[in-house]
């Protein structure tokens, strides 16, 4: 579990999938609504790759059979 180091809240990663916006100093809400998995030890850059790609397959398929969570969503437009 990571925290941050001041203010001790737990940190988790986010992407954005299909956002493509500077969003750096942007205050965001996240809502976690699945988690897709735990921590992963860095192996090499290929297994980072392969499981980025796993990550953002599940994470399509999911979304795709919740329809309903994205009603009302800001897309950041």
């Amino acid at each position: 579990e990571m925290q941050h180091p001041v203010s001790g809240c737990r940190l988790l990663e986010v992407h954005l999938i299909g956002v493509d916006k500077d969003l750096i100093g942007a205050v965001l809400s996240v809502c976690l609504l699945e988690k897709l998995r735990g921590m992963e030890p860095w192996k090499n850059d290929a297994f980072i790759r392969d499981l980025m790609a796993k990550d953002l397959e599940e994470a399509r398929s999911w979304f795709a059979s919740h329809q309903e969570v994205l009603t009302g969503v800001d897309n950041f437009s």
